[in-house]
């Protein structure tokens, strides 16, 4: 089996040439540390695809049908979910900030400002197909081969919690906008709080859970590559470039994760563009 190419590159910049706001340098290095993290994934694809698609009884053109089959199947599930964590978090994010701009989370939402309502999440936007539709969707993904324990299980409390979050935001939604609110003095908005509140909450907790798990694969795949680059080339210039990556990727996930202000810090001294080519890659 002939080991992946990694399709991506690392161009680090200073501060006086790169132009970069700080805003715009803590964006690029999400996005860095995303396009890293999808080409990783890609890789996943390539090399298990590879290894399940061949087998001591097959022809080499047997094999590598299976293999460009296999490999074809993986990357669309792994599309999907990147997809969906790409499409449909800004704008639960969105949503929440937008609520939380006017309803205190300790206090709920005031008659004053019941006019700014809630904006609804749901299926039938940009967002929404490119998590449900496109290539099968979520469902698909959750269903189709080759099953990946941890991801797959992470991504079924993701739909859950996606569900919850759409259900709660398309009452709550039409709620403010038929002006109910005038009504019943706000009663129903405020018997709404606590259940938006807990679909946020609970789709931030399966949001990680599904990152977690993509990173989790990410680190193994970049090991098991960096193991195999030692022993076929030895600690050449390929392997500099794939360590560097790792380490970039994993400052930039255990630094926006641990202290937002922490990898602004970083962003005061270097900034990480890459070049985009054309795959899926995820926002951290």
């Amino acid at each position: 089996m002939q080991r992946p190419s990694f399709p991506f590159s690392l161009v680090l910049l200073g501060p006086s040439s790169s132009g970069f706001s700080r805003t715009r340098c803590l964006e690029q290095a999400r996005a860095d540390a995303g396009l890293a993290r999808r080409s990783l994934l890609f890789a996943a694809a390539l090399a298990l695809a590879g290894c399940q698609g061949s087998s001591s009884t097959s022809s080499p053109a047997e094999s590598a049908g299976a293999g460009a089959a296999a490999e074809q199947q993986l990357t669309t599930k792994l599309n999907i979910y990147v997809a969906c964590l790409n499409h449909v978090n800004p704008a639960v994010r969105y949503s929440r900030e937008r609520y939380l701009g006017w309803a205190a989370r300790d206090k709920g939402p005031v008659l004053g400002s019941a006019g700014q309502g809630v904006i609804e999440v749901s299926r039938e936007t940009t967002y929404g197909y490119e998590c449900f539709k496109r290539d099968g969707g979520l469902a698909s993904a959750l269903q189709s081969a080759p099953k990946l324990v941890e991801i797959d299980a992470a991504g079924a409390a993701y739909q859950k919690a996606i569900d919850g979050v759409m259900e709660v935001t398309k009452k709550a939604a039409a709620y403010y906008e038929h002006g109910d609110y005038k009504d019943d003095q706000l009663a129903q908005g405020k018997a709404l709080h606590k259940p938006l509140l807990d679909g946020f909450d609970g789709f931030d907790a399966a949001s990680h859970q599904l990152s977690a798990a993509l990173d989790k694969l990410q680190d193994e795949l970049a090991v098991k590559d960096l193991a195999t680059l030692e022993k076929t080339e030895g600690k050449k210039a390929r392997w500099h470039q794939r360590s560097l990556m790792r380490a970039a990727g994993l400052m930039v996930r255990e630094l926006g994760a641990a202290d937002p202000m922490e990898l602004a810090k970083v962003c005061l001294l270097y900034t990480s563009p890459s070049p985009r080519d054309g795959l899926l890659s995820r926002m951290p």
